[in-house]
């Protein structure tokens, strides 16, 4: 692929655009590998494919597919806006760098942070496609924005419509001019751990004496309970009441031992 960005109506570079950490002269035409890091953080860069595509890639909106105002560029944002360049039927410019740390400052800890953390702005004909945190954005002649933020990834259209695969709902939305979707950052949910089911104590049962012809309660206390004395925990544990009648075939709780 080549590099070549513009003044004015002409091919060059608008503000300081470097690759791969080299600063790049204005007017300069290069050829630009795959896998090559372009910064256009503070000016902007075209790129010409072998097909014919090309594309307009800046830290601020290009008013056209081959143009960027002097205004625009002079108005360059502090937000990163470099990315990788992957090259194949699809040209694709992967958005790298930026600081996620300032979504972790106490002020930004929430849902609805909208923080900005790096972002793009293009503008192409032919097979484009940028790459954020949580989607990415196919096109075919279009100007459209992409941000990653510290809520999700936003995509923003102009003109044409951009095909935005959301990767945290696996799902893929059709972006017409003046729409946007924010592709909401994957929600962490902690492993659920299953409880272990108490075991639930086993009750004793008490023993039950049925009652035959001539016992009577010290009798059953002395033979089951080893003291006949203890009649009176049988007939508080069946409440039998005096005169403590207990006839044959009556079913008796007896106390533990």
């Amino acid at each position: 692929m080549d590099q070549t960005g513009e003044g004015g109506d002409q091919f060059g570079t608008v503000g300081a655009v470097d690759v791969n950490g080299v600063d790049q002269a204005p007017d300069k035409v290069f050829k630009l590998d795959s896998g090559n890091t372009v910064d256009v953080s503070q000016g902007a860069v075209t790129l010409t494919a072998s097909d014919g595509s090309f594309a307009s890639f800046s830290s601020v909106q290009v008013t056209s597919a081959r143009s960027l105002s002097a205004r625009s560029a002079s108005a360059a944002t502090a937000v990163s806006s470099k990315f990788k360049i992957t090259s194949g039927a699809v040209t694709v410019l992967t958005l790298v760098g930026g600081n996620f740390a300032v979504c972790n400052t106490p002020r930004s800890l929430t849902a609805t942070n909208t923080t900005p953390v790096r972002q793009l702005w293009g503008s192409a004909k032919g097979n484009f496609q940028t790459k954020s945190r949580y989607s990415s954005a196919t096109v075919r002649g279009t100007i459209w924005f992409t941000q990653d933020r510290c809520d999700g990834s936003l995509t923003s259209v102009v003109q044409g419509v951009v095909d935005v695969l959301d990767t945290s709902l696996n799902k893929t939305f059709a972006v017409g001019p003046g729409q946007s979707h924010l592709a909401l950052k994957k929600s962490f949910k902690p492993p659920t751990v299953k409880k272990k089911a108490k075991k639930k104590a086993k009750v004793q049962s008490a023993a039950v004496y049925t009652v035959r012809a001539g016992d009577s309660l010290w009798g059953i206390a002395a033979a089951k309970l080893g003291s006949g004395g203890r009649w009176t925990e049988i007939a508080r544990l069946n409440r039998l009441s005096p005169p403590y009648s207990i006839p044959a075939g009556t079913r008796l709780k007896l106390p533990r031992r």
